[in-house]
């Protein structure tokens, strides 16, 4: 069980998800108690600051729950490149959209120079796609039409814009 030190990142990219999906009736909505489930355990950080540990089995059946079924049936497979100097950014990122119901594929590192905080590209049908538009809600990406690199239906790149948001 690693430390998860990116907790920040996570909880402003699901407040964004909160705000941006906040039409939803209260009937709708869910609560998760991460603590009390279990998915969470309170923890010393490798910096000293107390904070907690994700017990991945735990996370992964609670958090099932929260996956969008209609992204899920579009089966679209996504890439997540860094191309920032932060480390975790696309790690953090691809389990966001995993959760969601994408197929992530592959996240790591990239040198490309992107002008946007983050941008989601693909081919003209992948990026009228539901999952395209939802990732680009929850994370304030911009939207392009152009091949993606790899075997992904669309790439979604992180800018340093991105990285001083989250």
């Amino acid at each position: 069980m690693a430390p998860v030190e990116p907790l920040s990142f996570l909880i402003l990219s699901s407040a964004a998800l909160i705000f941006n999906i906040g039409g939803l009736s209260v009937r709708d909505r869910k609560e998760i108690e991460l603590e009390a489930f279990g998915i969470i355990v309170p923890s010393k950080l490798s910096d000293g600051l107390k904070g907690y540990i994700v017990i991945p089995e735990k996370a992964k059946v609670s958090l099932d729950s929260l996956r969008d079924d209609l992204v899920f049936k579009e089966e679209k497979k996504i890439t997540i490149t860094n191309t920032t100097t932060r480390g975790g950014l696309a790690l953090s990122t691809a389990q966001i959209g995993a959760v969601l119901g994408a197929r992530v594929i592959g996240a790591g590192t990239g040198q490309e120079d992107i002008q946007e905080d983050c941008l989601i590209r693909g081919k003209k049908d992948n990026i009228n796609s539901l999952t395209a538009k939802r990732l680009a809600l929850i994370f304030s990406c911009e939207i392009k039409e152009a091949s993606p690199s790899g075997a992904s239906d669309l790439e979604l790149l992180i800018g340093e814009g991105f990285e001083k948001r989250f």
